[in-house]
């Protein structure tokens, strides 16, 4: 399952400015920059800001990280294990039910 705009959805816990994109520069209004809230594809610390905030979710959902690979997450459904694999901008959805997966995508 590809996460179409995964690292837009990271929440910046620090102050970073960038310059204007060159598109948007309005007459007189040269030099100026930009306060960013979110974060975005190319900023190094994007994977990281969406890795933390997928994990409260995932977390909040009763799924359990896994102690040996912290981007694999796991909850029992039923009497099915459901294993749920990060990957950058993918998750993967594991389990020999396909009701259950579509139910934990919903």
């Amino acid at each position: 399952m590809d996460v179409n705009t995964t690292f837009l959805h990271g929440d910046l816990n620090e102050e970073i400015d960038m310059k204007y994109p060159e598109c948007f520069i309005m007459e007189g209004k040269k030099g100026l920059i930009c306060k960013m809230k979110k974060s975005m594809y190319g900023l190094k610390r994007s994977p990281r800001m969406w890795h933390k905030k997928i994990d409260i979710y995932k977390l909040g959902l009763s799924f359990t990280r896994n102690k040996a690979y912290d981007y694999v997450y796991f909850k029992l459904v039923g009497d099915h294990f459901i294993y749920v694999a990060l990957y950058v901008d993918d998750m993967f959805l594991i389990e020999n039910n396909v009701e259950i997966i579509k139910e934990v995508k919903i």
